[in-house]
């Protein structure tokens, strides 16, 4: 029931405030601030949620911080020390909470700006990624997945210093911020529609059928590499690198026919917008992804961190829809709804399953 209310509120908040605009940022998260704490509040009160929380818990107790020192992941660290100078743990998840609440609305905002409409980039978010839940487990990689929007506005936008620079901080914080590299090198060269379609259909098929474990194995032992990603390399010797469940996988094809409907509009369309191709195409390339699960279940890391472009596509048909058939487009929000209210109401599990610490009422 939480999840269906955080949803409601802020999707209809957002709605009902998108004409009332800044330019400041400041400004705007100012009038988004009811939405803002609605969003932040329950992360940040969460109890116990998903795999992740007790392990956070235990690292404020045990100052055992080996392992991370390794890699150079030291804001987990830093986190974990102003949590003691408050006072609680729970103040890890606070920190990381609202940062990702922080990054979330600029996110928004630098869309909006771009003509997006806030409210119906919430409403997919919410739906369709699960990042929302996510970040309530996976901690640190969600803090990185939430600068995937600003990253690629950095990109487009050639503000190279803010791009370098925040993949560089964020390595501090998951050295699989660094995969966000290939933004900067595939926008050198964006591939026309029909080319980006290939592309989506050809990996389709080297994820599913290319066992990426000795591929992943040579790369982690470059020198160069294996620096930068703090040793990563003791992952491929665990139950990590162990092939995933289909049951883990057949749920993610559940929109691929909606994106069949996406390309069947949007290569027809001659509109250039350099943006939003850009994520098209990146989203091309990093769609599949979910079926080298078969191989490798932590692959699912890697396919989060680009889960986000998933709306997109499904915005587009949003569009087209609004414009031509309105009946159609009502079958298509139920079509979103049906999942999500399966994991929260019906077989909700991890961190669908909500609890907050109860002795803060």
């Amino acid at each position: 029931m939480m999840y269906i209310l955080i949803f409601i509120f802020i999707t209809t908040y957002l709605y009902f405030s998108e004409r009332i605009r800044s330019s400041s940022f400041l400004a705007q998260l100012t009038i988004w601030l009811p939405a803002f704490l609605v969003f932040f509040i329950p992360m940040a009160i969460q109890d116990s949620v998903g795999t992740d929380y007790k392990a956070y818990k235990s690292m404020y107790y045990d100052n055992d911080f080996s392992l991370y020192l390794i890699k150079g992941e030291f804001f987990l660290i830093k986190v974990i020390e102003l949590a003691k100078i408050l006072g609680d743990p729970q103040f890890i998840f606070v920190i990381f909470s609202f940062l990702i609440s922080l990054s979330f609305f600029y996110s928004l905002f630098l869309l909006r700006n771009l003509g997006f409409s806030p409210w119906l980039i919430f409403l997919l978010y919410f739906l369709v990624t699960g990042l929302y839940q996510t970040s309530f487990n996976v901690l640190r990689q969600s803090l990185v997945f939430s600068f995937l929007i600003l990253l690629i506005y950095w990109v487009v936008k050639r503000e190279n210093f803010k791009f370098f620079v925040s993949l560089f901080l964020l390595g501090f914080i998951h050295k699989t911020a660094y995969l966000y590299l290939v933004l900067f090198v595939f926008f050198k060269k964006i591939p026309s529609k029909k080319y980006i379609f290939y592309i989506f259909l050809g990996s389709m098929f080297f994820y599913a059928l290319f066992n990426q474990k000795l591929l992943i194995s040579y790369i982690l032992n470059v020198p160069l590499i294996s620096s930068l990603t703090g040793n990563y390399t003791y992952y491929i010797d665990t139950d990590f690198f162990d092939a995933g469940k289909i049951s883990s996988i057949l749920p993610k094809l559940y929109y691929t026919p909606l994106f069949f409907c996406f390309w069947f509009f949007y290569l027809r369309s001659k509109k250039v917008d350099v943006f939003f191709d850009f994520l098209i195409f990146i989203w091309s390339l990093t769609y599949f992804m979910f079926f080298q699960m078969l191989y490798i279940e932590i692959y699912f890391r890697l396919w989060n961190m680009f889960s986000f472009l998933c709306i997109f596509p499904i915005y587009y048909i949003f569009q087209v829809l609004y414009r031509k058939n309105i009946w159609l487009l009502g079958i298509l929000v139920l079509y979103l709804f049906v999942p999500f209210f399966i994991k929260v109401f019906i077989f909700p599990s991890a961190e669908y399953k909500y609890n907050y610490i109860q002795y803060l009422f």
